[in-house]
């Protein structure tokens, strides 16, 4: 499904069996002050290049930044990136529909007269609901894809750091996460090379605090007793299903049966 490479720097590459082209660069980087994990997040979702400016708005939100902790594998991330580009794909195909639809009824408001046009018009904004809302770009799905719930705002506060996605729940959100230095991954999609992904990471604020080489490393570390719990909590998976087979594949198999693309 996807395959996966590691530079001399420590950035490993991911690509996609199922969509040809397409690239993950992903990072590792240590000693993140907590007050500042916030911040690095927003403008990496912010991020976007000049030089893609030219791919129009389907080119933007094509990085984030997530808690390395509740990360499993470079594997865990490469199947969450499958997930999210297929739903971007079907979100697309919607959002041409729906366009299509509403340039249909507004040709037919174009030649109705005055009393059709009012109806036409509550038709033609039906064809706009039917529209899914974009509000994050693939970056950020990736994130959702990865995490242990469903729920976008909880994935987005517990794992990318993003504020204000806790629908009102910061006391709830603020317990879960930890305190003191954190350790994060930094996520770029369809970078043309290192060099543009590095200066994506030296504009957010992440390439004095880089330690990309001990990736692998840090990924398959033995876990702590707490920092096992942690992650088994964080994705609902037992003890059992962690000993039937292991940690990475009962993380794995929660989040590709997670949602119905």
């Amino acid at each position: 499904m996807s395959a996966t490479e590691v530079s001399d720097s420590g950035i490993a590459t991911v690509t996609f069996g199922l969509f040809p082209g397409r690239t993950l660069r992903i990072s590792l980087h240590e000693n993140v002050r907590e007050e500042e994990a916030m911040g690095i997040s927003l403008r990496a979702a912010g991020h976007h290049p000049a030089a893609a400016e030219a791919a129009g708005p389907s080119a933007r939100g094509r990085f984030a930044v997530m808690d390395a902790s509740r990360v499993a594998s470079l594997r865990h991330l490469g199947i969450a990136a499958n997930m999210a580009m297929a739903r971007m794909v079907q979100w697309e195909a919607k959002e041409a529909e729906a366009a299509m639809a509403a340039a249909a009824v507004a040709g037919a408001e174009a030649d109705a007269d005055a009393g059709s046009e009012a109806r036409g018009r509550g038709t033609g904004d039906a064809g706009k609901d039917a529209a899914p809302a974009r509000r994050r770009g693939i970056g950020l799905e990736t994130v959702l894809c990865a995490a242990g719930t469903s729920h976008t705002g909880s994935a987005l506060w517990d794992y990318a750091f993003q504020p204000g996605a806790d629908d009102g729940r910061k006391g709830k959100g603020a317990a879960i996460k930890a305190t003191g230095p954190r350790t994060v991954l930094a996520l770029g999609f369809d970078c043309g090379s290192d060099s543009e992904y590095g200066s994506f990471l030296s504009e957010i604020g992440l390439i004095g605090e880089s330690s990309a080489s001990n990736l692998l490393t840090y990924l398959k570390r033995e876990r702590t007793p707490d920092e096992l719990r942690h992650i088994m909590k964080s994705y609902k998976v037992s003890k059992n299903e962690v000993d039937m087979s292991s940690l990475e594949d009962a993380i794995i198999t929660r989040v590709a049966t997670k949602f119905t693309v």
